[in-house]
């Protein structure tokens, strides 16, 4: 954390830093309140620590996947009027079950591949679990965490806006 490679605050840097801006500027408060306000506005809030929540979160926002199936295998339905089935109904009884079947096959196919994600992690998580882990309180956790005072604040804004989102 020493380093002069190293950069300080990158998330907030990210979310706030304008092009022609010196990348290595001092970051301020204000710096902090914007990339709160871009986080609050602008974004969709998923963590890795409820990854299965997270994932479900994006599936009903963006209407991919399973939502989707779901809705759209209940729009199938199939009601006759009258006295008894005729053939058109019973034609439309046929397509409604092949339908569903082939959405249940999605449904499957979806949830296996959350499964598998859910279980592998992205790359950099697994690839940050092979670093040595810092020892609470040790002289290169408090350093770190001095040089990164503002993107631990937004995490925990960004936690707070996770919750608020689930709403």
């Amino acid at each position: 954390a020493s380093s002069k490679y190293i950069e300080d605050n990158p998330l907030v840097r990210l979310l706030t830093q304008a092009p022609g801006v010196d990348p290595k500027r001092k970051l301020t408060r204000k710096d902090l309140e914007d990339a709160k306000q871009i986080v609050g506005k602008k974004c969709l809030i998923g963590l890795y620590r409820d990854v299965h929540g997270s994932l479900a979160r994006f599936d009903r926002y963006f209407g991919w996947g399973l939502s989707k199936i779901m809705v759209d295998s209940s729009s199938n339905s199939t009601s006759t009027t009258g006295s008894g089935p005729t053939s058109a109904s019973r034609e439309r009884r046929g397509e409604y079950v092949r339908l569903n079947q082939i959405k249940q096959k999605q449904i499957a196919e979806v949830k296996r591949c959350r499964s598998n994600l859910a279980q592998s992690g992205d790359w950099w998580m697994i690839e940050m679990q092979k670093h040595k882990k810092l020892e609470h309180d040790s002289a290169e956790e408090i350093l770190i965490e001095k040089s990164n005072v503002l993107d631990l604040k937004l995490y925990e804004h960004i936690e707070l806006v996770y919750e608020a989102q689930g709403d």
